[in-house]
């Protein structure tokens, strides 16, 4: 019993702890903000409706580690360089495909079957002896994106 009187007294200090941090007014809740008038609301609207467009659905630059792409080759055993490199791809997380101007998404920013090519990336590792031997790898890039 007293085991059982020792959970239910954990329990409710550790809720109202809860209940005390959630009422606290040092955490921000997304309902305080209050806008001043019929101006200030436009003025947000056309910022995040400009910000929607300019994402737009369009390949980004980003970073690819190339060892994603030696799978199980022997450049693995060894020390390459680089081991990263730039590639542009499309990105649905950094992409809008919708209505901008209600901020409203209808499809997902896709590679464009047609606007992929192979990018070639070239590599050097050392051997035993100490020489540099050069490799090519290569990735898809994507040049255009669609909604889809």
């Amino acid at each position: 019993m007293a085991r059982n009187t020792n959970q239910s007294v954990w329990m409710v200090a550790v809720i109202t702890i809860l209940f005390t941090i959630m009422q606290s007014e040092a955490l921000p809740t997304h309902l305080e903000l209050s806008i001043k008038g019929e101006e200030e609301a436009k003025e947000y609207l056309i910022s995040q409706k400009e910000e929607l467009a300019t994402l737009g659905c369009k390949p980004v630059l980003q970073q690819l580690h190339l060892t994603e792409l030696l799978g199980n080759d022997e450049l693995l055993d060894r020390l390459f360089f680089p081991q990263v490199v730039a590639i542009n791809r499309c990105l649905p997380q950094c992409s809008f495909c919708g209505r901008h101007r209600l901020g409203k998404p209808t499809g997902t920013c896709v590679p464009d079957p047609d606007g992929m090519v192979e990018k070639v990336f070239v590599i050097f590792s050392y051997e035993k002896n100490k020489e540099r031997t050069y490799h090519k790898v290569t990735a898809l890039e994507h040049t255009r994106c669609m909604c889809a």
